[in-house]
């Protein structure tokens, strides 16, 4: 089994909250243990995901911010880069608006919204990225309830 310390995590990321890398420590051992990442190339898979996910644990609250320039929404949620497909103009009315552009890009009144389950006005909002890996949408977070037997 391999191993992984907090001097491991400081490394990989070095502007990180320490709150968070010293519980990615603690946590890991198991973590692994139970996702099959049991190999250094799995580690390094998975740590790049939620490396990338919460900007090498430096993310507050590990929560999505959706607190985004009109130029950034387009760049991320824009045609021919997300399905949500969100135009300059509407990029414009959204930016700075968090639960205006969640609600835009996953809430119930879209294709990925649907696809993830968020099936009620403000399910967008309520449900966007958080955690190590920023799962997103009313299924996920159902599933992963019931996974850790707590209240999401």
């Amino acid at each position: 089994m391999m191993s992984i310390t907090k001097t491991d995590l400081l490394k990989f990321c070095p502007s990180g909250n320490e709150d968070w890398i010293e519980a990615m420590a603690r946590m890991a051992p198991a973590l692994m243990k139970r996702y099959g990442v049991n190999t250094r190339l799995r580690w390094v898979h998975f740590a790049a995901q939620w490396g990338h996910e919460t900007d090498g644990l430096s993310l507050r609250n590990m929560r999505e911010s959706m607190n985004y320039r009109a130029d950034r929404i387009v760049e991320v949620f824009g045609s021919g880069n997300s399905s949500a497909a969100v135009s300059r103009s509407e990029a414009e009315t959204l930016q700075h608006n968090p639960d205006a552009l969640a609600e835009r890009v996953y809430g119930s009144g879209t294709k990925v919204g649907r696809g993830m389950g968020n099936a009620a006005p403000g399910d967008g909002a309520k449900f966007i990225g958080r955690g190590l890996l920023q799962n997103t949408g009313r299924e996920t977070y159902a599933y992963l309830a019931q996974e850790m037997n707590a209240d999401l």
